[in-house]
Parts: C-alpha cells; sequence; structure tokens
C-alpha cells in the first residue's frame, strides 16, 4: 500500500524472500494499493534502486505515479534512476554470486555481526552484497534517521548521479542526515563499490570502464562478476575478474 510504514516492511521483505531462496525481488514503488505522494514515492525509489527488480506499479483506481507525474521532482528523479544505471555492476555481480553461490543478496545485520545483540535487533538496515550497508528513511516529514554502525564506515550520500559526499562514520548509534533527493550508501572497511558511468539503458551501460570508491587501504580487491548476458548456464569462476586500488 502506499503508506511510510510499507517502505520497511518492503526493507525487511527483501532479506526474509532471500533466506527462502527468492533472490529476484522488488516491491511495487511508491505502493500498489491507496493514492502515493511525492515524497513517499521519492524516499522509496531511494530504496528501490538497490532491488534487483525494480517496477513502479499501482492498482487501477489509484492515483497514476510514474515518475513524470511530479512535475516538481523529475530532475530527483532522473537523479535516482541514473544512480541506479551506475550501481548495476555492483547489483548484477552481487546478485549472480548469491545465485551461483546458494547465498544471500540482502542479509540482515546479525548475519554479519551474529555476536553483536545491537546488529542482531536491527531490523530496518540491511547489507546489499559484501560491501555496502543501506538505512533507507522511511518516516514522514523526516530530515535523517538514527542508524546502527556494528564498524566504523563510510558513509556517501549521492546528491545525484555523478556528484557525492563522503564521511566516515564511527561504529556505534548515529543520526544521519539525508535529504529527499539524497541517496546514503555505508560502505564497509576494506570494500570497493564499482560504478559504472552513466547510461540509458542496461545495453548501453560499459561493464569494463568503471570507476571505484572504496573505504579501503591501497591493495584492497573486489571480485566483479559480469557475463554475456546471454548465457543458460553462468560459470561463476569463469566470469570473475578482480578490481583493486
Amino acid at each position: 500500500m502506499s503508506r511510510w510504514q510499507h517502505i520497511l516492511l518492503n526493507l525487511k521483505m527483501l532479506p526474509s524472500l532471500n533466506m527462502c531462496g527468492f533472490l529476484y525481488t522488488g516491491a511495487d514503488l511508491g505502493g500498489f494499493g491507496e493514492n502515493t505522494t511525492e515524497d513517499l514515492l521519492l524516499r522509496w525509489y531511494a530504496l528501490g534502486i538497490f532491488m534487483p527488480l525494480l517496477r513502479n506499479h499501482s492498482a487501477l483506481g489509484t492515483r497514476e505515479q510514474e515518475p513524470f507525474r511530479f512535475k516538481n521532482s523529475i530532475e530527483k528523479f532522473r537523479n535516482i534512476l541514473n544512480l541506479r544505471y551506475r550501481l548495476l555492476p555492483y547489483i548484477y555481480s552481487e546478485f549472480m554470486k548469491a545465485a551461483l553461490q546458494g547465498t544471500m543478496y540482502a542479509s540482515p545485520l546479525g548475519f554479519i555481526w551474529s555476536k553483536d545483540e545491537d546488529a542482531r535487533r536491527t531490523e530496518d538496515q540491511i547489507m546489499i552484497g559484501e560491501s555496502i550497508m543501506i538505512a533507507p528513511v522511511y518516516e514522514q516529514n523526516a530530515t535523517g534517521r538514527h542508524i546502527y554502525l556494528p564498524e566504523e564506515m563510510k558513509l556517501v550520500k549521492f546528491k545525484d548521479s555523478k556528484s557525492y559526499e563522503e564521511k566516515i562514520i564511527p561504529a556505534g548509534h548515529n543520526f544521519v542526515h539525508v535529504a529527499l533527493d539524497e541517496v546514503a550508501v555505508f560502505i564497509r572497511k576494506g570494500h570497493i563499490l564499482p560504478l559504472a558511468d552513466n547510461a540509458e539503458s542496461v545495453e548501453k551501460i560499459d561493464f569494463e570502464n568503471l570507476t571505484t570508491i572504496s573505504f579501503a587501504e591501497k591493495g584492497a580487491r573486489y571480485e566483479l562478476y559480469t557475463d554475456d548476458g546471454e548465457c543458460r548456464n553462468p560459470s561463476l569462476s569463469e566470469n570473475l575478474r578482480s578490481i583493486s586500488v
């Protein structure tokens, strides 16, 4: 439904479905039933761009909710969707590694930091693959949100698909400001987030020439999975290449 609490429900369902073996998942961004609002849809897209299945879909009789319907925020939606295309090499890599190894694409913090009681109790933040954590804002009129970090991480706040701010956040409980038109990502220490250049379609993404954002000392490596997009029996070992900083 087009309700703020259903962004949180969406966030909790991702790892729950992964645990049951369903990796290719995603909610109807903006909510399927009832009428969405501009700010609700923006916040939902900030979560949706990390989901394997990204879809805006609503029931007959509800408000038309494609991003272009919201004239005052077209550039905001465009920036968030452009970031989705930049993230796709990482998203596809982590998705395929999970599918081929029988692991999870989206994981609760407690699965990674199993001895950390606060991490085990944190249900509104999830790891996406091995490198990044997300903590979407899911409350109306919020300027940000409280987060829990089991370890020191690098906060990357994307203002648009190309410009971003970086800040090291200490382990523990913190409050992070996230504007309505920003997307926040937390990178684990010793890890790398590969990004493609802006593209207008998946077909036009350059998976070879990538840039990186890292929270790592020199020598850190990331194993990127890429394939031809057509093979029905992909091999993990044959389609990995190493990225280092």
